[in-house]
């Protein structure tokens, strides 16, 4: 089994002074070739390095900067979640007993609470179709279900009937049927 390397190793100490310029070239825009001739130059070497070795050096740094910065914002989520558990222990008491400020005021540190959490509900839109085009219809159809997989058949008598009573639907299914009849 392969040893692991000392952090305070030559190689180690050359591999993150690598990474540190290749971030800082990528973060001025240059190239992967650009980034292997910069780092050639610094190191002094004859030959640079071929644009595969520098991708593997800027994704490497990328995946140690990301799960350092993932530890530390979960760090300060936890502490903003002590933050408002504190906050809500503080109104609980004046909330639950009818005082109006405190209930408005630990609603709005729940509500914060729950959108750090990534819990925050889903948002209900109200919409009313009632005296609109065929055109007004479908805008707000694309308009509401943009980037959802949808039924196309069915997302118009869905948005009609949305809030609409379930025997009401059939009523108007049912004039509907009634109107071609008279037709014929």
């Amino acid at each position: 089994m392969p040893r692991k390397e000392s952090p305070r190793s030559v190689r180690h100490v050359r591999a993150e002074a690598r990474a540190d310029i290749a971030i800082d070239c990528r973060k001025a825009g240059l190239t992967l070739k650009q980034i292997a001739l910069t780092i050639a130059k610094v190191e002094g070497a004859e030959k640079p390095l071929t644009e595969a070795s520098v991708s593997k050096i800027l994704q490497r740094a990328f995946e140690r900067l990301c799960a350092r910065t993932d530890v530390k914002t979960e760090g300060l989520r936890q502490l903003e979640l002590l933050r408002l558990d504190a906050l809500i222990a503080g109104l609980w008491d004046l909330a639950t007993s009818g005082h109006a400020d405190s209930v408005r005021q630990l609603l709005g540190v729940l509500d914060r609470r729950y959108k750090l959490l990534g819990i925050e509900p889903a948002k209900r839109i109200e919409h009313d179709v009632r005296g609109m085009t065929w055109v007004q219809l479908m805008a707000s159809v694309d308009e509401r279900t943009e980037g959802k997989i949808i039924d196309v058949q069915e997302a118009p008598l869905a948005l009609l009937t949305e809030g609409v009573e379930e025997d009401e639907v059939e009523d108007a299914e049912f004039e509907d049927d009634a109107d071609d009849e008279e037709d014929w």
